[in-house]
């Protein structure tokens, strides 16, 4: 069972509408992305849940970006800081956390758009902040972005699902 949580546990039951991630960026300080992770955690598994759908590692490129409150930041360092945090402390309290949304992500959901990063923009930035819970905290598990990464749409990128997810 799943919900969505990235500002709080999406839920029809009472849960902490927590404060924005940005904020939690604008601090510098992973003690308060791990007490996020530990609110989104247990109250997922409180309410029945074991799946969580929000945690939001895209960088923020443009304040104008309608997802950038959920996002901890510009700093590809400090939101995989962040991520580490934010996901150890979920998954320790029995919740399986998804990371969104791997492939430079930050269009406001426009599916018809197209994203072109050279390799090391991509695996430097993008793939960072994804790179550091997956390898530091076992994320449970990543979304794709909506748009085309490099002339594909990120859910059938060969190389992004195989070549970087995957091997």
């Amino acid at each position: 069972y799943q919900h969505d949580a990235s500002a709080g546990v999406t839920a029809a039951y009472p849960t902490t509408n927590l404060p924005i991630e940005a904020l939690g960026g604008c601090s510098f300080d992973t003690g308060i992305a791990a007490n996020y992770g530990k609110v989104l955690g247990s109250e997922l598994v409180s309410i029945g849940s074991n799946y969580e759908l929000g945690a939001q590692f895209d960088l923020t490129r443009t304040i104008t970006w309608t997802r950038a409150d959920d996002s901890f930041g510009e700093d590809q360092y400090l939101v995989g800081e962040m991520a580490v945090a934010e996901v150890d402390a979920m998954q320790h309290n029995g919740a399986g956390a998804e990371g969104k949304h791997i492939g430079a992500y930050c269009t406001n959901g426009d599916g018809q758009l197209w994203t072109f990063v050279d390799e090391q923009t991509l695996h430097t930035l993008y793939l960072y902040t994804f790179e550091q819970p997956m390898v530091r905290a076992d994320m449970a598990s990543v979304m794709t972005t909506y748009t085309r990464l490099n002339g594909y749409y990120t859910y059938v990128n060969e190389y992004m699902l195989k070549d970087v997810l995957r091997d």
